[in-house]
């Protein structure tokens, strides 16, 4: 995908934006599919690996070790193992375990990735709740008309200092206080821009973006 993106430079943004959409579902389904799939057992290790253990260790003795002394050898291999007392059944030493110790570390990583965005949300939530309605109201709802967005989004002011939009079932735009004293026609940019932002779902694709993320935060290419 960033190769693709490199290739279409010259292309229109939002071309480049659904690529990235698409590599951002797809790492995110990624672990789901490994998950659930069943597994795909190769012909050729099969034919590379006997059948009988025992068919390695007799393929790996020479013939000059096939001797008496080797025949001797596999009879006490073979001869019944002397039997234990109680006391001699312990319990078996705890080995480390590669694969799980990665596995609990990934999860870690996992759980720290999703409460950071647990507490966005949350800040996002209490910027909602202490924002006032901005003045250019009318005016959003216009250009929103214009962009062929019918349904209801808030326009919100707080003491921010850029614009922002968030909110998927509820978009709002954020305004800072400092856009009262701006020009009209800087205002109309402004509320355009975000106003696209709205009728992309470009809240939804960065919540996407974000969980994909947090499920690959060990590779660099995520970041």
């Amino acid at each position: 995908s960033w190769l693709l993106t490199r290739v279409l430079r010259g292309r229109p943004a939002a071309a480049r934006h659904l690529i990235w959409t698409a590599a951002a579902a797809a790492l995110l389904t990624l672990p789901f599919l490994s998950l659930g799939l069943p597994a795909l057992h190769l012909p050729l290790a099969n034919a590379v690996l006997p059948a009988d253990p025992g068919l390695t260790f007799r393929t790996t003795a020479t013939a000059a070790r096939a001797t008496a002394a080797g025949i001797a050898a596999r009879a006490v291999i073979h001869a019944p193992a002397p039997s234990r007392t109680p006391s001699q059944h312990l319990p078996p030493t705890p080995t480390f375990d590669p694969k799980s110790a990665l596995l609990l570390l990934w999860m870690a990583g996992i759980a720290v990735s999703f409460t950071q965005m647990f507490i966005a949300v949350l800040a996002l939530w209490r910027t909602r709740r202490h924002a006032h309605p901005s003045p250019d109201v009318d005016l959003a709802r216009s250009l929103a008309h214009s962009l062929g967005i019918h349904h209801s989004v808030r326009i919100l002011e707080t003491p921010a200092a850029m614009p922002m939009t968030a909110g998927i079932l509820r978009p709002t735009i954020f305004l800072p206080r400092e856009a009262r004293s701006w020009s009209l026609e800087r205002r109309r940019v402004v509320l355009l821009h975000e106003l696209a932002h709205v009728r992309r779902g470009d809240a939804a694709t960065h919540i996407l973006a974000r969980a994909a993320l947090a499920l690959h935060w060990w590779n660099p290419l995520a970041w």
